[in-house]
């Protein structure tokens, strides 16, 4: 089981800066790359196959800098902004906790501002290497529900209990619903019968989508049209996540019973344990100052419960 929980950083809240920084791809970001540099081989040899001249579009670049605020006290740490937690300068622990005997597998520290799913795959990855742990099944919240984590997932073998998050994006649409999608072709058919192939693929913020585009000249005498995609653009395009069957899959598995015990799990140890290494164990808050000193603080909170759990199993 994988969740973090957050730590009150030793900073001044009003003693802040904005810092330009240039984005430094996690393994996170980068563990499509590779299926979409596949992807993208493999249409333009399609391209040169049927002849066409033209070549699909290539995907920009993200922005390569970055606005963030820095603590000036505390420069490691990180500003939180979420929904129902306390801002200002936090770290957070992302911990992984064995389900068995509710022993902390994992505790790895980063700044307040970092997304949950960022680390994941990377401590699955050093937990693996380090314990030579056979790790079957993982359970998180559904800060983890990305095609990111889930491809990562199927790399390393395991499957993922992830809570699903619904995406408000153009492939949830309703109109993309009355779509079929035939594999044999990688294209969708519309309620026209007309053809949506595939185009190019587009990046955004490290994600990949595969575009399918339809002719304009097809929207434009179409009696769908306005139903389908409205008055100001000129066609029809679906934006499918690479590997988004993986997401689906996902939302298959959240509706067993494995899945409901399985998150019933987490929340006992995750949440549990997180309670306990605040009021007991010296984690809701630090004095400390730098990630490397806020490690040290958060292995020995884990230390100590880990040994009172041992000692609970052997007797």
């Amino acid at each position: 089981m994988t969740d973090s929980t957050h730590i009150k950083a030793s900073a001044a809240k009003e003693k802040v800066q904005r810092m330009v920084l240039e984005k430094t791809p996690s393994q996170y970001i980068n563990t499509l790359e590779e299926e979409a540099k596949k992807i993208e081989k493999e249409h333009e040899k399609k391209r040169i196959d049927s002849g066409k001249k033209k070549k699909g579009r290539e995907p920009k670049s993200d922005p390569t800098l970055k606005t963030v605020a820095v603590f000036r006290t505390d420069s490691d740490s990180g500003s939180l902004h979420r929904s129902g937690k306390p801002s200002g300068p936090h770290y957070l622990a992302h911990t992984s906790i064995d389900t068995e005997n509710g022993i902390i597998v994992d505790i790895h520290p980063s700044a307040g501002n970092v997304n949950d799913c960022e680390p994941f795959i990377e401590r699955l990855t050093i937990l693996q290497e380090k314990f030579d742990l056979d790790i079957k099944k993982v359970g998180a919240d559904r800060g983890y529900d990305t095609t990111p984590i889930h491809h990562g997932l199927k790399k390393l073998k395991i499957t993922g209990y992830i809570t699903p998050t619904k995406k408000e994006t153009a492939y949830d649409t309703m109109s993309y619903h009355e779509f079929k999608f035939n594999n044999e072709t990688d294209s969708y058919i519309c309620p026209n019968h007309k053809e949506l192939p595939f185009t190019h693929l587009k990046k955004s913020n490290g994600h990949y989508s595969k575009i399918y585009s339809a002719k304009a000249k097809d929207c434009k005498i179409c009696p769908f049209r306005e139903k389908c995609f409205g008055k100001k653009s000129i066609k029809k395009a679906i934006s499918r996540p690479i590997a988004h069957e993986l997401i689906d899959e996902n939302l298959k598995r959240s509706k067993t019973s494995e899945y409901k015990q399985i998150q019933k799990q987490r929340r006992v140890w995750c949440e549990g344990t997180f309670g306990t290494m605040k009021t007991k164990h010296n984690l809701y808050k630090t004095y400390k100052r730098g990630i490397q000193k806020i490690l040290e603080q958060c292995l020995f909170s884990a230390l100590a419960l880990n040994l009172k759990r041992m000692v609970k199993v052997i007797n």
